[in-house]
């Protein structure tokens, strides 16, 4: 396993390439200090929301066959779906949200459970960042109503390249203080 999946969650990055995480990078000394910045990455991977059920967070058939996401991993919304609110109705840990797709409906996230953004894995003390990210193809407006707390740095990104998509943040920003 090359480890990519460390860097699917959040965007806009500065992705560190470390032996750590992609074992087929050896040390260079050329590479030193260097850094790179992408604000599109594409991965392959299996749809996140369907909202197939209904707008429930917690109801799995709402999710592709990954599952509800949980803590270190993100919450990807790349599939048409029927543009409903998305309701938490119990806080949610996770790393981040994703938002990818030209076809992807304008999505309201409400409470009353918050997002909790930044968790790693259990055990997984390296996390340093969580977040929201809008891609480059989106074309509609996502708006979170919903609490949004930080375990680790925030990072939020509206890349949309289409005139007047906004990401809106209406809930409360805060820090764990952990």
């Amino acid at each position: 396993s090359s480890g990519m999946n460390d860097t699917e969650s959040i965007l806009p990055a500065n992705i560190i390439l470390s032996t750590k995480v992609l074992g087929w990078l050896h040390p260079n000394a050329a590479l030193d200090g260097a850094e790179a910045t992408w604000d599109y990455v594409r991965y392959y991977q299996k749809p996140g929301w369907l909202g197939a059920a209904d707008g429930a967070w917690s109801n799995a058939a709402n999710w592709g066959a990954e599952g509800l996401p949980g803590p270190g991993s993100a919450a990807v919304f790349n599939v048409p779906s029927t543009p409903a609110p998305v309701t938490l109705s119990a806080t949610q840990d996770l790393q981040s949200v994703f938002l990818d797709s030209a076809a992807l409906p304008a999505h309201v996230f409400n409470g009353p459970g918050a997002l909790r953004l930044g968790a790693g894995k259990p055990g997984d003390t390296s996390t340093t960042h969580g977040g929201i990210v809008v891609n480059t193809n989106v074309r509609s407006n996502q708006t979170f109503d919903t609490p949004l707390i930080g375990l680790a740095n925030l990072q939020f990104a509206n890349l949309s390249r289409s005139a007047n998509v906004t990401l809106f943040l209406n809930g409360p920003i805060t820090g764990s203080g952990e």
